[in-house]
């Protein structure tokens, strides 16, 4: 917009003033004021959500310390209190072992810190399982605050070697196991006697292992006083003896149910070439049973 002039009855010349134009300063004042205002408040803003940050870090921060600082006062005082330390040892499934020669075995005492007990678990295993082949696994476990627990896995018991008047548990895995036991103590299972040779006795172990489980669990002795070292004796506990070959008795012996059905007295079963049968003689039982 522009200025316009005008004369007046006077002659003065008078100008008249565009009012738009002279309000925009006002106006671009007004506007930035406001812009001004609004970057203010924005401003204020930040500032605010900044400083609610840092206390909430510094917040953080100092619970994590406090924790912490707990935490290790916690642990200082335990591990320097009496219940810190092993104050009780017991052992489960022992099986035919006593308590004390499992503690002894294992290293643990009375009085060992109970965390150092824990970690060093692996080592407690290795020392029982090497000296006693019948334990097969061992768990060790902490009863709070005190106790330490030591749960035996034991190999299963296939048959028992006799040495003298004393037993000796035959394991699973082949094994035989380190304690004498006396009869009283034995479990109705096969009993190998006569055996003085490791290798027979191994021999023999591969041959049994191939015997059906029904079978086997008939068998009363496996008697090393052969005429043969290829051949192989089983008494059975329904009172016959088995002849066999140990190196075809453990297909053969499959045989021996359809042939004890036809025996009318307790017989000796010769399985070693074809399959016969006969009633034992005295000299038989004597040679067989003793």
């Amino acid at each position: 917009m522009t200025k316009s002039n005008k004369t007046d009855s006077e002659g003065k010349i008078t100008t008249k003033k565009d009012p738009q134009k002279e309000i925009t300063p006002w106006l671009n004042y007004q506007g930035k004021a406001q812009k001004k205002k609004v970057q203010s408040k924005k401003v204020g803003k930040s500032l605010t959500k900044l400083q609610r940050t840092r206390r909430r870090n510094i917040f953080l921060k100092l619970g994590l310390l406090l924790t912490i600082s707990v935490l290790v006062v916690a642990g200082l005082a335990y591990y320097l209190s009496p219940y810190s330390l092993v104050q009780k040892i017991e052992v489960q499934n022992k099986s035919d072992l006593t308590d004390a020669e499992v503690v002894q075995t294992s290293g643990i005492n009375s009085g060992d810190h109970i965390l150092f007990t824990y970690v060093s678990q692996n080592s407690v295993k290795q020392r029982l399982t090497k000296r006693y082949p019948s334990i097969k696994d061992v768990h060790l476990e902490i009863e709070l605050p005190t106790t330490v627990k030591l749960r035996l896995v034991q190999h299963r018991t296939v048959a028992y070697l006799k040495q003298g008047l004393v037993y000796r548990k035959i394991l699973q895995n082949g094994q035989i196991a380190t304690e004498n036991l006396p009869e009283t103590q034995i479990k109705p299972l096969p009993v190998f006697i006569g055996y003085d040779k490791a290798d027979d006795l191994t021999a023999d172990l591969k041959t049994f292992k191939k015997i059906p489980k029904d079978i086997r669990n008939g068998i009363k002795y496996i008697n090393e006083r052969v005429a043969k070292d290829t051949q192989m004796v089983l008494v059975m506990k329904d009172g016959n003896v088995i002849l066999g070959d140990k190196r075809t008795l453990g297909n053969k012996i499959t045989l021996y149910p359809k042939i004890k059905v036809s025996l009318k007295a307790a017989s000796l079963v010769d399985l070693e070439i074809g399959a016969f049968s006969k009633p034992l003689s005295e000299n038989d039982k004597k040679t067989y049973n003793s």
